[in-house]
């Protein structure tokens, strides 16, 4: 059975491929997510930035994040707003969510083209 509650929201891994001295490294983080309506998606389409729109509003929490000393990092809007500005970051975020709301499996990787 389906259960409709009135906020709904999941955990998902996100998986981010960067550059890094020549190469590409994969790293990982999660995600809580909230859906968005039909009426929510077109209206993010409509704005200067769409996706990073859109992720703003589907993106409820980041998790597992670190700083460059190992640090974790409470989720703040300033946080999401630091993520969103790395492009390879949005591609994960961007793909974390589609695969979470798919009804096909599809595994949550970045591909170096997509991350750019």
């Amino acid at each position: 059975m389906f259960v409709l509650t009135k906020e709904m929201s999941w955990v998902w891994p996100v998986e981010v491929l960067y550059p890094r001295d020549g190469e590409h490294v994969r790293g990982q983080f999660r995600a809580r997510f909230r859906p968005l309506s039909a009426e929510q998606v077109a209206a993010t389409q409509a704005s200067a930035d769409p996706l990073g729109d859109m992720l703003r509003q589907v993106v409820m929490e980041l998790l597992d994040l670190a700083d460059e000393t190992g640090a974790p990092l409470p989720h703040s809007p300033e946080l999401l707003e630091a993520v969103l500005r790395l492009p390879f970051a949005r591609a994960g975020l961007s793909a974390a969510y589609v695969a979470s709301v798919s009804e096909a499996p599809v595994k949550n990787s970045v591909t170096p083209a997509a991350a750019g």
